[in-house]
């Protein structure tokens, strides 16, 4: 996947693409697939499998196409409305900049399209604050954050963004903040409801909703290599914002906005840490405001030698920055240490392509030219079933998806399984244990 841009695979790209092909096949978001993967993403992962283009390269195209959407909305704003010292477009090349700065960027992510319809409500909240918006205008806000959530949840956060930002510095009746509300329930609420009235309501709940308080953190980079990546630009950031605000040169207008986009970035803080993944696409929620302060703080600086020389030095510094990352699997290990983000050859044994797979735990570089079997993609979202086989409803199910679907190989979950194998004998005879080895065959002839 990628490969031939020198992009390497990582484990989320196998786990969405596992969710885009079953859901491809038939199967149902949260009843049928245990994730706790947004509607929306997993949606466009499940077009892209039926298209059959998910390993070509597509995903890395339209990820750059968002990013750079995301740039020129920016730019646009800053020359339209005035958000700038200077109307350019050196914003819109800083944001292309930092958009690139590493791989996980370019990734279709949840996060990446989350923060496209963010960067859309930041656009029409600076509008607001510099003159009130029609009816329709304020509702989208609402509905932009929602349809945000419905990408990534913590996104629903960001509501509070504008919210505050209005109540600081406009005379926004009551009425206007109800509808940014209603604007903000009409998706999520639609998606839910639409569960519910076919049954499927705890489903949602469990596996979707309660999902940032019971799935446990997935840890993909190591905080050494997080603080090596990010050094500069929150450097730079911590620059910008104390530059910009001592500045004397921004009227009223701009320095309200600048606020709001300080209180945007304070509000990224929980966002990022109520995602289960911690991994360098978190971060793209910084970005409006990472190039909002960084381009202020060059077009700030004095016009002279040394501030050309130290634009271009920044400038140089983030390309290698987005190179380094897109080396390839040895360089990055070598460079970056991302070594826990990339899918690893299968160790255990080794797995023939296409074979049906259920991985307990998080090593979830099997799933990777193989194919789920049972509902039970992530293993903290299952535990509400294989936790309750004292239940008749949990065992009856459990039997049900291991006779629809039998997993050809069984990786880890030994506590689980032992209990498991308890409760239905005839299930245990179809497996056979490996020695050394917490993986389980299907008997051949027992497919």
């Amino acid at each position: 996947m990628y490969a031939y841009l020198g992009i390497p695979t990582t484990v989320l790209q196998v786990l969405w693409k596992q969710v885009g092909m079953a859901m491809y096949n038939g199967e149902i978001l949260y009843h049928s697939i245990y994730t706790d993967l947004a509607p929306i993403p997993a949606g466009v992962y499940a077009l892209m499998e039926f298209a059959g283009s998910f390993d070509s390269g597509l995903g890395f195209v339209l990820a750059t196409v968002l990013i750079g959407w995301q740039a020129y909305l920016f730019t646009q704003a800053g020359i339209k409305l005035g958000l700038f010292y200077e109307r350019n477009y050196v914003p819109g090349l800083v944001y292309m900049l930092l958009g690139n700065i590493c791989f996980q960027f370019t990734l279709l992510s949840p996060e990446l399209m989350a923060s496209t319809f963010l960067m859309a409500m930041l656009n029409r909240m600076a509008s607001h604050l510099k003159e009130p918006l029609t009816t329709d205008e304020i509702l989208s806000i609402g509905f932009l954050v929602s349809l945000a959530s419905l990408c990534y949840l913590p996104s629903a956060l960001f509501l509070v963004v504008p919210i505050i930002a209005f109540l600081l510095y406009t005379g926004t009746t009551f009425q206007q903040y109800f509808l940014i509300v209603l604007g903000f329930a009409i998706p999520i609420s639609l998606v839910i409801l639409g569960y519910y009235m076919v049954g499927m309501g705890a489903d949602i709940y469990y596996n979707f909703l309660l999902a940032p308080f019971v799935v446990n953190d997935l840890y993909l980079i190591p905080l050494l290599t997080l603080i090596s990546f990010l050094l500069l630009p929150s450097v730079l950031i911590g620059f910008g914002i104390v530059n910009t605000l001592q500045s004397g040169r921004f009227i009223n207008y701009q320095r309200t906005v600048q606020v709001s986009y300080v209180l945007y970035l304070i509000v990224a803080v929980p966002v990022i840490a109520f995602g289960n993944t911690r991994w360098f696409g978190q971060y793209l929620f910084v970005l409006p405001v990472a190039a909002l302060f960084i381009s202020n703080l060059f077009t700030l600086l004095p016009r002279n030698i040394v501030a050309e020389i130290s634009f271009l030095f920044t400038l140089v510094l983030l390309l290698t920055f987005g190179t380094l990352s897109m080396k390839g699997t040895g360089e990055i290990e070598r460079l970056a240490n991302f070594s826990e983000e990339i899918v690893k050859p299968n160790s255990a044994l080794d797995i023939p392509k296409g074979s049906s797979v259920l991985v307990f735990g998080t090593d979830y570089s099997y799933y990777h030219n193989n194919k789920l079997a049972t509902p039970f993609l992530n293993t903290d979202l299952s535990k509400r079933v294989f936790g309750n086989t004292s239940e008749y409803g949990a065992v009856l199910f459990l039997y049900k998806s291991f006779a629809e679907k039998p997993p050809q190989v069984i990786i880890g979950g030994d506590s689980i399984l032992t209990d498991l194998f308890k409760r239905m004998p005839a299930l245990a005879r179809k497996y056979e244990k490996q020695p050394q080895s917490n993986v389980y065959l299907l008997k051949v002839g027992l497919h």
